[in-house]
């Protein structure tokens, strides 16, 4: 075979992988999102194995989201140097190994390391994964394949909650990390396989210059335009965070229902999500992506707005309240990919540079919702609702005041 043959041949294969890489790059997403979402409904189940109370228990959450937290600044870099592969790869191994210690740990204090470690992984798929997807694609493809993956991730928090739920009803918690570990290994090895690597060496830096990279971060840190899209995109899912993390106990303890009714709420809360990401596939192109995310936002704000004056004045009407905040993840739906987009294109810094400081946004809006439940969540929706409204009015306001698309 010639050797045009065989670069042909090496591009089709490329091809190939470039359209199959997405959806196992979903696959493993879902598993790292899952370590949260499918083992929320075991909470009160954990804060009882090792004798702990529920604010103990919630900390497994927090630590997950600050493992995630402190290494963005690294993976970024790294990923621009040394390729999208290795850290993604290194990334993966990285979970199926802490989620094994997860499902092993015999007391409180080891279950919350392993959460560390297991947060760590979640950067090093959503940098060096997504700054691959945005080098594959371009602007309106990216934007409708970004749609489409989040449709599919949002499974994660619609139906892992459901789905932890059934589970722990014949299983012990610990088989939830069990088998997210066997899950995890099956998507990293795929995507050793098909995961193609988007930074090429000649355009890579010849090596780590911290000057460089301090300046890179600082200048997109100081992008107006960057940070008003980052927090239109992350505010609202402020009050998603914080619900997701009270609602165990609202529903199984507050309105003394089972887990798995919870597992069920989650599951409409977060298909309405779905429904809006369905719509931006099918519609979204530079003339309607404004008129969409100003549409997504009225909506999640319509949503705070209501499900805060039900709980307000109804404070049993648990299923009013759960319809309302249906507003608002289907709001997030309609806006979050065209923002993420949009956010990335605000900059020439390197894909990695601002992939990490968007994730950076990403983690910290859970960071900041598992802090407003540990310091409002008082046992009632009002609490919940109260943290949804103000942290949506400020999105968009934002919006309304400071940006135009």
């Amino acid at each position: 075979m010639t050797q045009p043959e065989i670069a042909v041949l090496r591009d089709m294969n490329r091809k190939t992988d470039d359209m199959t890489f997405p959806w196992w790059l979903v696959v493993y997403e879902i598993a790292v999102y899952l370590s949260m979402d499918a083992y929320m409904p075991a909470l009160p189940k954990i804060a009882y194995a090792f004798g702990v109370d529920s604010h103990t228990a919630q900390l497994t959450a927090i630590v997950w989201m600050v493992g995630g937290l402190l290494v963005q600044l690294v993976f970024g870099p790294l990923s621009d140097r040394y390729g999208r592969r290795p850290i993604l790869l290194f990334g993966g191994g990285l979970y199926v190994v802490s989620t094994i210690v997860c499902a092993l740990s015999s007391d409180i204090h080891t279950m919350l390391i392993a959460r560390f470690f297991q947060g760590m992984a979640m950067p090093s798929m959503f940098i060096a994964g997504y700054a691959a997807i945005n080098e594959l694609f371009e602007s309106e493809k990216a934007v409708k394949i970004l749609a489409r993956m989040n449709s599919i991730t949002i499974l994660a928090p619609a139906f892992g909650p459901l789905l932890g739920s059934a589970f722990i009803l014949f299983f012990d918690w610990r088989w939830i990390f069990g088998i997210l570990s066997i899950w995890g290994f099956i998507a990293v090895v795929m995507l050793f396989f098909k995961m193609p690597e988007t930074t090429h060496i000649d355009k890579r830096p010849t090596h780590l210059n911290f000057a460089d990279i301090f300046f890179q971060y600082s200048s997109l840190a100081t992008n107006i335009k960057f940070i008003l899209f980052s927090l239109i995109t992350f505010l609202p899912i402020i009050g998603l965070i914080s619900w997701m993390l009270a609602g165990p106990f609202i529903i199984v303890e507050e309105f003394h229902y089972s887990t798995l009714v919870f597992g069920i709420i989650q599951t409409f809360i977060f298909s309405s999500f779905i429904l809006g990401t369905k719509i931006v596939d099918k519609y979204a192109n530079k003339n309607r992506n404004n008129l969409l995310v100003n549409i997504g936002l009225c909506v999640s704000l319509l949503g705070a707005i209501l499900a805060t004056i039900t709980a307000l004045y109804f404070t049993n009407s648990l299923f009013i309240v759960v319809s309302f905040i249906m507003f608002v993840t289907f709001g997030s739906g309609l806006s979050m990919p065209i923002l993420s987009r949009l956010a990335l294109e605000t900059s020439d810094a390197p894909m990695g540079i601002r992939v990490t400081l968007f994730s950076i946004a990403r983690i910290s809006s859970g960071v900041v919702g598992s802090i407003c439940v540990t310091i409002f969540y008082n046992g009632t929706l009002l609490s919940i609702a109260t943290i949804m409204l103000f942290f949506t009015v400020i999105a968009a306001a934002i919006k309304m005041l400071y940006t135009k698309l």
